[in-house]
């Protein structure tokens, strides 16, 4: 099929999007009608916020979301930009955040039924981000120029708003919405076990008795 690649660099992007394993995902982008609002459009900007768990200890890498861009609009290097953070609750920052930075979209089709958005997977770099095993919160929205207009692809079917939230810039009033699609990548790390953490801890002593 047709594949075509939209590519915008921002400043953290600059490094590239590193090349790691899925550390969560709720799935692949469903392409379903009337995905969540993530973005912006001519009176109000959104902000979505989504749940997500990490099993161990690990290095976040990137992140995949499907989204919409409206193909009547002109797309081009300065006309969307994505915020984002990671926090401990709904719309947090408390571990890291970022503003207008780059990303990489990969056209995977139009909606169904078509209309005037078409659907693509976007990836955004982050910086090697260090955290334990629990659970986090994905914030996404994005900056536009001339009105262009982005939506975040939901779940089909999938409705629970204990996992994903939203948010507009009018009112800050919060709504629960559906799924969204989305993978974090990233590393695991390995923790020492005690033996290896005794033996770190007799050859530090060794050392330093030697030193004396």
């Amino acid at each position: 099929g047709r594949r075509s690649v939209h590519l915008h660099l921002g400043s953290l992007a600059a490094g590239g999007v590193a090349s790691a394993a899925p550390l969560f995902s709720t799935g692949v982008p469903s392409g379903s009608n009337g995905a969540l609002s993530a973005t912006s459009f001519p009176s109000i900007s959104f902000t979505v916020s989504a749940a997500f768990t990490i099993g161990s200890d690990a290095t976040l890498t990137g992140v995949d979301f499907g989204n919409f861009l409206n193909r009547s609009l002109p797309i081009d290097s300065s006309s969307l930009s994505y915020n984002w953070s990671i926090g401990t609750t709904f719309f947090g920052s408390e571990v890291a955040a970022a503003s207008s930075v780059g990303y990489i979209s990969v056209l995977i089709g139009a909606t169904n039924p078509v209309s005037v958005y078409t659907l693509y997977n976007t990836t955004l770099a982050l910086p090697n981000i260090d955290v334990g095993a629990g659970t986090y919160y994905l914030t996404l929205s994005a900056n536009t120029v001339n009105d262009v207009q982005s939506l975040w692809d939901k779940q089909n079917d999938v409705t629970d708003g204990s996992l994903t939230q939203q948010r507009n810039t009018v009112n800050s009033f919060i709504t629960n919405t559906p799924r969204t699609t989305f993978t974090i990548h990233g590393e695991t790390r390995a923790v020492p076990e005690p033996s290896t953490l005794a033996l770190g801890a007799l050859a530090l002593c060794a050392l330093a008795w030697r030193r004396r």
